[in-house]
């Protein structure tokens, strides 16, 4: 959300933050005041390593004990100290204490640091530290209250791998092993790590328990070090020990499958007194089962007679979590008896029904050209046929203030509609291809359908769409949605004004206010692994394409299109269909250091094409600029296309080219209030040129001259983060406008802020 800033207005909110800093600075020179005169306060900590090894010096600063209060303004004003401070003191009337030194932690984080250092190979590291006064203004004589601590480390010679060897005594046991044992994360003449020996007994213990041994655990794997052969080499010998209640590691094979629809985790009594036998597994239930066998069967991956198979479980739980049936899911094993001396488990999949239907309200405000608010109401069914459907039926209704056209004028605009969907857990009429992804997808078909009817000051829009998407899963962080159908369906009623103003707009601006169909297939990949573990530094990369209007093309090389006379455009009983195809990628690349720091790095580019010679790209699907998660130094819809620049057209500014550009550093200021700088850079081009560049500029996209066109607007960002919701206000500054590409220029007279709940990227 944006508010468009004066320059007298910037000047009231600019001179109170700067002076609202340097007070918080010459606060912090005095807040050594109160320290006995035997205290000293914990300035600075830093870290030198003193050799060139492979070392993740972040990591290894994770282990100082004690560290100075966050510091913002280069260091020069412990912020989160004064604000704590001033909240504590509201609590307990007491200002909470500055971190004094303390020579024990020091010790203790030397200590720490050697351990980290031996664990990564370093076996005879030495890690010392050298406590210093800190000097104001770097003059001796006039020393402070404060010091810094330097954590030297020397890591002197690294123990390398020498030989690998292993001791199993069970046959079968050691023949699984030699099957990985080329894949070892344990290498000839590499540094001992202990990360690698925990790293490989946890891949030894999966590969066993994904191949019937039930009952192996990571704790029967140990490894014998002998660095006596000196030269800082060592041999590794691999050993798995024999079960202490047995002899062997036994195989176990899967026996019977219960499926119980009727758990309740929470009751004593879980009799069930229903079973029906569907494909071998038994459905068993409290009375009649409210649920088809189908698409719980086809939810396992497990089967009778099978080799237990770990892996497998994990695929049946999280397909069973996926169903959105169930609030609560467990698979549980019992060892049964058998004669021939095969080792086999009985498995029960518990599963506790969620609640079938709810009912759900949502108000919302809204900011984009203007204010406005939007209510919300759903009802949501699961299992709706008994297949584990999820039907959904929203209703929904708002207004917004929204800027009229080729006007700088602001009217309330309203929306009204229902929106009807029912997702399946499978690919609806593909079958075969269900079975053969299943194992790694989790595949869902959503048929959608929605009317939406919007009532502006000079004219009334009838919305209606139809479509069906498949949605399915490449792994844990790839998802794959395919639209085989999206049909859009506009019918416009207008008023005599807005007649006049049409005549000023572009073909594409014309489009949003014409009768017009579109058909066509939407592909989208998304991968996202923020969330994956040991991932330092996450990736996002969404790539989406759209190809509208094929059908009619194809009409067209038959011979069969229909064509209106005075456009020339497409038409379809009489109404235009849009033609066109659409490709857009957003990538981000986050990294993130110690204290919460990150800096965070987006590119967004898109670019759409006409199908047809005489066709344009629907207004709704071009791009535009500015905003909150935009070009923050703009209002949206208000840059480019291009160098074009007429000051009296108040038209929006769109193209058919996009490119977005933009880098933000975000660090703590307390745990709850959290900062950012930001620069971004971008803009919009036109894939046409334009008849009056000579006048305005052009807005045609060219490869020699699209950089010089790119807008610039750094900035300043507050947050406030709250776990679960993060409010912010960005401000940002033109430097660079598109239309004057050689000049740079701070214009805070025209800085923008923009409001808006979540990160901008």
């Amino acid at each position: 959300m944006v508010f468009f800033l004066k320059g007298r207005l910037f000047k009231y909110i600019t001179f109170p933050i700067v002076g609202f800093l340097l007070v918080g600075c010459a606060k912090h020179q005095l807040s050594t005041w109160h320290l006995e005169p035997h205290e000293k306060l914990l300035n600075k900590n830093t870290l030198e390593i003193q050799s060139k090894i492979k070392i993740d010096k972040e990591e290894l600063a994770s282990y100082i004990r004690q560290k100075p209060n966050h510091a913002i303004l280069f260091g020069t004003w412990k912020f989160g100290l004064q604000w704590r401070n001033l909240i504590y003191r509201e609590k307990s009337g007491k200002p909470r204490p500055a971190v004094i030194l303390d020579s024990s932690l020091v010790r203790r984080t030397e200590n720490q640091m050697e351990l980290f250092m031996r664990n990564e190979g370093y076996y005879s590291a030495r890690v010392t530290s050298e406590i210093k006064p800190v000097y104001l203004l770097g003059v001796r004589k006039w020393e402070t209250k404060k010091v810094k601590v330097k954590y030297m480390v020397i890591p002197k010679k690294p123990l390398i791998i020498d030989s690998i060897g292993y001791r199993i005594n069970q046959k079968n046991i050691a023949r699984h092993y030699k099957e990985i044992k080329d894949e070892s994360l344990i290498t000839h003449k590499q540094i001992l790590r202990i990360e690698n020996l925990e790293d490989e007994r946890s891949r030894i213990t999966k590969h066993l328990t994904d191949n019937g041994f039930y009952k192996f655990a990571e704790n029967f794997i140990s490894f014998d070090i002998d660095s006596t052969k000196g030269n800082d080499s060592t041999i590794i010998i691999t050993k798995i020990k024999q079960p202490k209640s047995d002899s062997v590691h036994h195989k176990y094979y899967l026996n019977n499958i219960y499926i119980n629809t009727s758990y309740d985790p929470y009751s004593s009594n879980n009799a069930t007194s229903d079973t029906i036998v569907f494909e071998g597994i038994y459905m068993i239930s409290k009375g009649k089962s409210e649920f088809n066998p189908n698409p719980l069967y086809r939810s396992l991956f497990i089967h009778p007679n099978e080799m237990y198979n770990q892996k497998k479980e994990g695929l049946t739980f999280r397909r069973f979590a996926n169903l959105q049936m169930f609030s609560f899911v467990k698979i549980e094993y019992k060892e049964v008896e058998n004669k021939d001396g095969i080792k086999k488990l009985d498995v029960y999949v518990l599963l506790k029904p969620a609640k079938k239907m709810s009912v759900s309200g949502e108000l919302m405000g809204i900011y984009r050209e203007g204010f406005g608010g939007n209510a919300q109401l759903s009802f949501n069914k699961k299992n709706a046929f008994g297949n584990s459907e999820i039907l959904n039926f929203t209703f929904s209704g708002g207004f917004e203030n929204l800027k009229q056209i080729d006007e700088n004028d602001f009217k309330i605009g309203s929306n009204i509609g229902p929106k009807l969907s029912l997702t399946f857990p499978r690919l609806f009429m593909f079958p075969q291809i269900t079975k053969s992804i299943r194992k790694n997808s989790f595949p869902k078909t959503t048929f959608s359908a929605y009317y939406n009817f919007q009532q502006r000051s000079q004219f009334a829009r009838y919305l209606t769409n139809i479509s069906l998407t498949y949605i399915w899963n490449e792994g844990k962080y790839k998802t794959h949605t395919f639209s085989l159908l999206d049909m859009n369906f506009a019918f416009i009623t207008k008023d005599s004004k807005i007649l006049s103003d049409l005549s000023r707009l572009s073909a594409s601006q014309k489009f949003k206010f014409e009768d017009a169909i579109s058909s066509g297939i939407k592909y989208s990949f998304l991968f996202n692994n923020q969330n994956k573990p040991k991932v330092k530094n996450p990736t996002f990369l969404n790539v989406k394409g759209w190809l509208i209007g094929a059908s009619a093309l194809a009409a067209n090389a038959l011979g069969l299109e229909e064509r209106d006379v005075t456009t020339n455009a497409i038409t379809l009983a009489g109404i235009r269909y849009a033609t066109f195809f659409k490709a857009q990628g957003d990538i981000r690349k986050f990294y993130n250091f110690i204290n919460e720091q990150q800096i965070a790095f987006r590119t967004l580019l898109g670019a759409g094409i006409p199908l047809d010679e005489d066709g344009v790209i629907p207004f709704d699907q071009l791009y535009f600029v500015g905003g909150a998660n935009s070009l923050r130094g703009w209002r949206r819809r208000t840059l480019g296309p291009g160098s074009y620049f007429n000051s009296s057209d108040n038209v929006d500014r769109l193209g058919e080219i996009n490119l977005e550009l933009s880098a933000e550093y975000r660090f703590p200021v307390t745990s709850v209030f959290k900062g950012a700088l930001f620069v971004d850079a971008g803009n919009v081009w036109a894939q046409k040129p334009n008849p009056d560049s000579e006048l305005y500029g052009s807005k045609d996209f060219k490869f020699g001259r699209f950089y010089k066109e790119l807008a610039v607007s750094p900035g300043v960002g507050f947050r406030l983060d709250f776990d679960f919701f993060l409010f912010r206000v960005d401000l940002g500054i033109p430097v660079k406008q598109a239309y004057n590409p050689n000049i740079w220029k701070l214009e805070p007279n025209k800085t923008q802020v923009n409001f808006g709940v979540g990160y901008p990227f």
